[in-house]
């Protein structure tokens, strides 16, 4: 498994990856694919600087996801 900062340095990757396991079906999966998400907002938020891919299309593509 990958460090949470390499995950979080590439946030559409991680955020794909995030949409797998909100879709595996599995309860516990979908548990952490939530933890995942809040963690990933949380970061994009707090960023200081610019942020892979923009940080508005991130927070949207967040929202969508939930969805």
């Amino acid at each position: 498994a990958l460090p949470r900062e390499t995950l979080l340095r590439y946030p559409l990757a991680y955020l794909q990856y995030i949409a797998i396991i909100l879709t595996n079906g599995a309860p516990d999966a979908f548990q952490d694919g939530v933890m995942r998400l809040n963690e990933l907002r949380e970061a994009c938020e707090r960023q200081e600087g610019p942020v892979p891919h923009g940080r508005d299309r991130i927070l949207a593509e967040l929202y969508l996801t939930r969805i």
